[in-house]
Order: C-alpha cells, then structure tokens, then sequence
C-alpha cells in the first residue's frame, strides 16, 4: 500500500505530469497524468494481491452489510466534502484569480493531511478487530492520536513558517497572495487530520456520530456565504469549523473510551491480597525528609499506642528520604516499630500504599510524620474503633478556615457530604487534615481501584469507598 501510495502518487503523477505540461498538453496533460498515476496505484495493489485474489480465501469471508457500507459511504464522503468546502465556496464567491490563489493555498496546507492518512491506514485495523473499545483497540487509537496530534502540529507550524517557499515551489510567483492563508489553513488541515482518526474511529464502532463532518460542512457553508470578504476571512472560518466539529466527533469517543476502560478495570479489579489478620491496628506514617522532629513525633505514637490495650504496628514509610531522617528510629527501642524504605521519591500517595498494603491489623491507619498533628488523636481513634466498628474514621484538628474551603470544595465536585449526620451537632468534614483509619475489609475493596500517587489518596480513599458502597464513615468530634 505503502509503494503503490507514494510511487503512484509522488515520482509519476509529479514527474509525468510535468512532463506533459512542458511539452505543451497544458492542464489537459497534467490531467492525464493523475489519472495514468491513479492506474499505475490500482495496478501495483491488484499484483501484490494477486495470489489471494486468484485463490480460495483459506478464512472466513468478512460479510458487510448495506448500512456498513452507506454508513461508510456517507463518512468518508462527509470528510472528503468538508477538506474541499471552502475551495468550492472561493470559486463560487472570489473571482477567477482570487479563487485561484486560495485554491494555492489550500492545495499547500493540505500537506498536512498526510501523516493521518498514513497513520489511519495502519491502525483501524486495530480499531475494528476490538470495535475501537477492546484493550488493544484502546491502546492502538491513543498510540495513533498523540502521533497524529504532534506530527500535525509540527507539520501546521513549519508549512506556516515556510509558506513563502512552498507556495513559490509548487506555483510560482503568480500565486504569492496564498502566502497570507497557508498557515491558517495548514492547522485547519492538521485538525482535520485529528478529526479523521475519530471519524475512523466511530466506523469502527459503527457509530452515526460518524456522519458529524456533514454538519461541519454545512456550518462552513452558512459562515463563508455571510463572511467571506476575504481569503484570510473564509480561511479563518474553515479553522474555526474544523475545531468545533472536531470537539463535537472526539466527545463521543472520548466517552466510550473512558466508559470502556471503566468496565475493564471493574473486570479485573479484585480483592487485594492483604496478609493476615494479627493485630488489632496498624499505623502508617508516611515520611520525606521531616525534619529533626521526626524521631519525637514516632516516640510520642508509640507512647500512646503503647498505652491502649490493643495490640499494635507501626510502619514507618520513607518516600526516598535523603535527609538522614531514618536514623531517627534507631534511638527507638520498640519491636512494634518498621521502617519501610521506597527507594526514591514517588508522593505520598505511592509510600501509604506501601505501607497499607503490607498491615497486618483489623483496622489500619495513616498520619503524616511531621509532627503537625499531635500522636494522642490516637486515642479517640482507638475508642471508636472498639465502640462503633466503622468502615472509615477520620480524626481531625483542621485549621477552621482550611476545612471550610476543603468541606465545600468535596461536597460540591466529589459529592461527599459536607456533614456526619449521626453526630450531634454534625460534624463537618476535611478530607485532606487528620488521621484516617480504614477497616481491612474496606481497604482490600477500595486500594486496588485507587491510583493517586501524591497527596490526593486521602479524599481519593473518601470517594471510591463511598462509590463501592462503604458510607458508615465517622468524624471524632
């Protein structure tokens, strides 16, 4: 395909087209020669393909049916009408020369076009295989479009910073008023090439959204038929088309493709293999280069669940430390104590997952190793945890204007509630402040499906315990 494209397309039609011209057939032998290049394209595939053609398929024959291939039909042709609109729509409202120097323009910033072509031409394979929704299918069109999305733009940017030179090699002087419009319509061009991977995309699935480019067609004729004073303005309008088509095609897309991996992950998502049960509670302290009262803060959480009659862990988590901090816990004589140790910085996030998923208590919990909240919030914790055997508890001692701005901020975009109900008076809430403790159950439900790595996983645990139907969470008053 690739041989038959590029010979049949590039050297003939170029160097016998040009041949005809300077003999003297004019536009009649520039003519010929893309029909003789188009001939010589067929014929290369019809010969490579000769053996299967002549022989019995050895597979079963892929069977289309009518609406496939209206639909397909219908597509394609809406692509195709809406890279020509606008050079129609010139020639209709520009006079003859004006028209042919925005038809310059055009020809030369649809270069652009020709990375998706080529990059569509070997994905949908994958994209049909999966209906554009299996995990291949998924990996194939993202691979496809952040090539498709650089090369474009890499292509817009250089044909509008070479616009002179390629409008003076491929017409001449005569034509340097398309100068002005390249650039403009070369980006046109590279969104429009976005826009092929989605149209592409949703025949795969066969989807009607693929029929969008005709709306797109139809909103560039409405808008050059009221504004087209200008090559510059008719150019601008076809920018703006190709835009608003796009975000309404990639919408849809989008949406599948999230709604797809969404269900894959609720497939394979199970159980987490947490080891066994052998404590009453652990406690993981998460820790990057605290500071000299490190070591204090660990004494006093000993201290204080030393203390209770519980039976007890302490996970001490280095995210990468590089300030010595470690050496803090040696002076700490207590056998319930373990350093945990990440060998580089990977965000808090990634250093209570190691820590959690290594617990061995009926409830684990997580407090910061600054120091900033003090070790007998514990004590509540632990009260709780024997009184009212919650699915989540969080300990708190928020600044009042901190928890106010995290109280409205998850209630209104995460749909926590703002308030425990079951408290009087009702307590309000801030995820991101506090000790939480989880009971084992809910964190083997819950850790697998989370992926925050940073200082999110605390109202991440919030939101996707409360979406796996885990809502008895409580606030120590």
């Amino acid at each position: 395909m690739a041989f038959a494209a590029f010979v049949g397309g590039g050297p003939i039609r170029l160097l016998f087209g040009a041949g005809m011209v300077l003999a003297g057939f004019g536009v009649t032998g520039a003519i010929v020669a893309t029909i003789f290049a188009q001939a010589f394209s067929t014929g290369s595939l019809l010969f490579s393909a000769r053996q299967k053609v002549r022989s019995q398929p050895q597979v079963s024959v892929v069977r289309t049916t009518r609406r496939d291939m209206t639909l397909s039909i219908a597509s394609i042709g809406s692509y195709t009408a809406l890279i020509g609109v606008d050079t129609f729509l010139a020639r209709h409202f520009f006079s003859a020369t004006v028209a042919g120097q925005y038809a310059a323009g055009a020809i030369a910033a649809h270069i652009a076009l020709f990375v998706p072509g080529a990059i569509v031409a070997v994905a949908f394979p994958h994209w049909v295989s999966g209906e554009g929704t299996s995990v291949s299918s998924r990996k194939a069109f993202t691979q496809a479009l952040k090539f498709t999305v650089l090369l474009g733009i890499l292509a817009a940017g250089a044909l509008t910073v070479l616009s002179s030179f390629v409008v003076q090699v491929l017409f001449g002087s005569s034509y340097t008023g398309a100068i002005a419009i390249v650039g403009l319509l070369a980006f046109a061009s590279a969104v429009i090439g976005i826009l092929s991977l989605f149209i592409y995309f949703h025949l795969a699935r066969r989807s009607l959204v693929a029929l969008t480019p005709w709306l797109g067609v139809a909103l560039a004729i409405v808008l050059i038929s009221l504004r087209h004073q200008t090559m510059t303005s008719v150019a601008t309008i076809m920018l703006v088309v190709s835009l608003l088509t796009l975000l309404v095609t990639s919408i849809p897309a989008l949406l599948a493709l999230a709604a797809a991996g969404a269900r894959d992950a609720a497939d394979d998502v199970s159980l987490i293999e947490l080891p066994p049960v052998e404590l009453d509670f652990t406690l993981v302290v998460p820790f990057y280069n605290p500071g000299s009262r490190f070591g204090k803060h660990i004494g006093e959480i000993v201290d204080v669940l030393s203390s209770s009659e519980i039976s007890y862990e302490i996970l001490a988590v280095s995210d990468g430390s590089t300030d010595h901090s470690e050496e803090q816990l040696a002076a700490l004589s207590s056998e319930q104590l373990t350093l945990v140790r990440l060998e580089e910085n990977q965000g808090k996030g990634a250093a209570l997952r190691a820590g959690l998923s290594k617990g061995r208590g009926e409830y684990l919990g997580f407090i910061d190793g600054d120091g900033d909240l003090p070790a007998n919030l514990l004590s509540n914790l632990l009260e709780i945890i024997d009184r009212e055997h919650p699915d989540i508890i969080l300990e708190q001692a928020p600044p009042a204007v901190r928890g106010g701005l995290s109280t409205a901020a998850t209630h209104v975009l995460l749909g926590l509630p703002t308030a425990e109900p079951s408290l009087v008076p009702p307590a309000r809430r801030d995820t991101q402040t506090g000790v939480k403790v989880v009971r084992r159950d809910v964190l083997a439900a819950v850790l697998p499906r989370m992926v925050e790595k940073h200082f999110a996983f605390d109202l991440e645990l919030f939101v996707v315990a409360r979406q796996q139907g885990f809502r008895n969470s409580l606030r120590c008053p």
